[in-house]
């Protein structure tokens, strides 16, 4: 959902949620309860622009954790070692 510009709700038990950044960690679950996540829903439902800018944030989060940026890092990380393919 983050790769594709949405907002997210996510618990704190999730692989997604140790890299939603700034904004966006208002949206983990701390209480996992059905009130938290309906209130949190609704306040997405009733409000696009947050919707716009929280999807347009987790974006660019996605994109840094991308396969092609992890192969860059990598790459840099041999190269920083000395290693050169």
């Amino acid at each position: 959902a983050m790769g594709c510009g949405l907002p997210v709700i996510a618990s704190d038990m999730t692989g997604a949620s140790e890299i939603i950044e700034d904004e966006s960690r208002e949206f983990i679950l701390k209480d996992k309860t059905a009130n938290e996540f309906s209130k949190i829903l609704k306040l997405l439902l009733e409000d696009q622009d947050l919707r716009n800018k929280l999807g347009k944030l987790n974006h660019k989060t996605a994109l840094k954790h991308s396969d092609e940026a992890r192969s860059n890092d990598f790459q840099n990380l041999l190269s920083s070692l000395g290693y050169n393919f």
